[in-house]
Parts: structure tokens; sequence; C-alpha cells
């Protein structure tokens, strides 16, 4: 999937040549080929990065950075809520495309 660079990035993984593929999610800081990784298709890839997007969410909301614009912390709440429901419905495939929507917003905005 085009975007699984794209979160292993936001995740704080690097690239390395040497993983055990079999292990369920790389060690901490650590990805392979981009072809390898696989936040689009396994739980326990994305759960994770899901999380890293709520904290992120809340640290931006708890800040004063856009405590004026309203807009911005409507579509930030949307984005928890977003990932709230998909993650409660068992949709990864939805969960996905939220996460990689907003990690697009954050790396735009931050």
């Amino acid at each position: 999937m085009k975007d699984n660079k794209l979160i292993a990035e936001f995740a704080g993984r690097v690239h390395a040549s040497t993983i055990d593929l079999h292990e369920s999610s790389p060690p901490e800081g650590t990805w392979i080929v981009e072809e390898d990784l696989k936040y689009h298709s396994s739980w326990e890839w994305l759960m994770p990065v899901g999380k890293k997007c709520a904290d992120a969410i809340n640290d931006i909301l708890k800040s004063d950075k856009y405590d004026e614009n309203i807009d911005i912390r409507r579509k930030l709440l949307a984005f928890g809520d977003n990932i709230s429901i998909a993650a409660g419905e068992f949709d990864l495939e939805k969960l996905y495309k939220i996460i990689v929507e907003f990690i697009k917003w954050y790396n735009k905005n931050k």
C-alpha cells in the first residue's frame, strides 16, 4: 500500500536491512522494505499507530496552539472520534484510511 511508508515514518520507524518478518510487529524504531510493511492488513501493526494518533490529537488539543481556531479543534475532535469508531467497528480498512488522512493533516499543520 502506498501509504504504509507514511505511517511507518509517523510511527517513528526507520529502515533496517534485517528483521524477523515473522514478528507480529517490528521492533520499535525499525522497518524493512516498504513492500513488507503491514499497516494496511494487520491490526497488530495499525493499532499502536491509532494510539499514537489519538495521543497526538490530545496533545494538540491540550496545547494553546489552536485555541482560537474552532474549525481546527473540531477537525481534531472528528479525527479522534473517527479513529475510535473505526476501531470499535473492527473496520481495518476504514481505520487505515482515517489514520492516513490524520497523518497527512498532521504533517501539513505541525
